[in-house]
């Protein structure tokens, strides 16, 4: 699965930022969490988005650059709750889908992920809360689900029905993943479950990350690609 995720980039003089990883749901939409974008508003001339990367530093891998043709912010997304933490990208030319660019399967409304089910996490952030830099390889981690009541036990009031808890096993995100996906293999099928959201300051590997549920987000999804 390392090689379904992508990248929305910003060029800064010459240089180019990884501002989010993100999961393609279809092949000219991408969804990205919105914590990290408070502020930030899409200019098709300085946002792109990479797709089919692996290692960032390498320049063999046949990725594609895509620009930025709208961004589609949820309407109640609440910076202080974090509720309803997602963002979709409307690309301004399709993705070519090949063996290493492809869609993920989205969690249907109905669909239940229990407790304790292993799902897997990927991106390029910190692999340390102080680390220096992000990682060049595209990194990945298995990390059991918590219920929300199980969640709460760390994050308390915060845990709302929106959102969806993993790790607190050893392995967690970290800054620079948001966004990201969190997927569960479902009937043999991966499926998207989780938008990386926000956790610890540390990225304590003893403390759940917080994911935004897609199961509440699905309909929103489907209704906006409809209008769009």
């Amino acid at each position: 699965i390392e090689h379904t995720f992508i990248s929305v980039n910003e060029n800064t003089t010459n240089r180019v930022r990884v501002i989010a990883v993100n999961t393609m749901t279809f092949e000219k939409y991408v969804k990205v969490g919105l914590y990290n974008f408070d502020y930030l508003i899409f200019y098709r001339t300085s946002h792109h988005v990479i797709l089919g990367e692996h290692d960032r530093s390498s320049n063999a891998e046949a990725i594609q650059t895509i620009s930025v043709g709208k961004s589609i912010k949820h309407p109640n997304y609440n910076s202080f709750t974090i509720n309803n933490d997602i963002l979709l990208i409307k690309l301004a030319t399709p993705a070519q889908l090949n063996t290493h660019v492809s869609p993920v399967c989205l969690a249907e409304t109905s669909d239940n992920f229990p407790g304790g089910m292993k799902c897997v996490t990927s991106g390029w952030g910190l692999t340390r809360y102080n680390a220096p830099d992000t990682p060049a390889l595209l990194q990945q981690a298995a990390l059991p689900l918590l219920t929300n009541d199980d969640c709460k036990r760390f994050w308390g009031t915060n845990i709302t029905d929106l959102m969806i808890c993993a790790g607190a096993s050893g392995a967690s995100s970290c800054m620079g993943d948001s966004g990201g996906p969190l997927v569960c293999e479902k009937n043999g099928v991966w499926t998207l479950v989780g938008i990386v959201s926000w956790g610890s300051s540390t990225c304590s590997t003893s403390s759940p990350g917080v994911y935004a549920r897609v199961t509440k987000l699905r309909a929103w999804v489907d209704q906006t690609i409809a209008a769009n």
